[in-house]
């Protein structure tokens, strides 16, 4: 018996070409630029990601000092 499969949706806008070979294909695939922003967002968020690794290493030692700082001053004034 033979299955038969529904063609992912993904796939659907690279056949619907009559006949369609190889460079049709590649054609349709590099003109579709439906996942071109999800990507953008994701570089994106990556470099951010990174700046704020770099700026968290930079500034740790003040971050620590001032949180510590901050506890001593609040148990001081609890008493």
């Amino acid at each position: 018996m033979i299955q038969t499969v529904d063609t992912p949706w993904y796939c659907k806008p690279y056949l619907t070409h009559q006949g369609s070979n190889m460079q049709k294909l590649l054609k349709a695939f590099v003109r579709d630029e439906r996942g071109v922003s999800a990507m953008e967002y994701a570089i994106l968020a990556g470099i951010v990601v990174v700046a704020l690794v770099a700026v968290g290493g930079a500034f740790s030692g003040e971050m620590q000092s001032i949180f510590t700082n901050l506890t001593t001053k609040v148990k001081n004034a609890a008493g």
